[in-house]
């Protein structure tokens, strides 16, 4: 449930910063060499691989410990999956808001 969740809202809020650029601003795509102030997308780039990292440690350290629920592990690799997946959607979905 919360990758799409996260999918969803991702989309819809990097839509909405969009919109907020004053005309003729264009975004930066989304790319690993961003920064994390180059905003909206290197923030929400950041903040998805560090969700996605922190996650995918956690069942692993889950996994290897034989713990009872690696639910929350698996939550915030659904969320920083879903943000950094909303990412490159968004760049898809409106390609002329961004730099080519």
């Amino acid at each position: 449930m919360a990758l799409p969740a996260a999918l969803t809202m991702s989309i819809v809020i990097l839509w909405l910063e969009l919109r907020r650029l004053p005309t003729g601003q264009l975004a930066t795509r989304p790319s690993l060499k961003l920064k994390p102030w180059n905003r909206p997308m290197g923030m929400a780039i950041f903040i998805g691989l560090t969700f996605a990292f922190s996650g995918f440690w956690g069942l692993g350290i889950s996994w290897a410990f034989n713990l009872s629920s690696p639910a929350v592990a698996f939550q915030f690799f659904a969320m920083g999956a879903g943000l950094t997946g909303g990412s490159y959607a968004v760049y898809r979905i409106f390609p002329a808001k961004f730099v080519a």
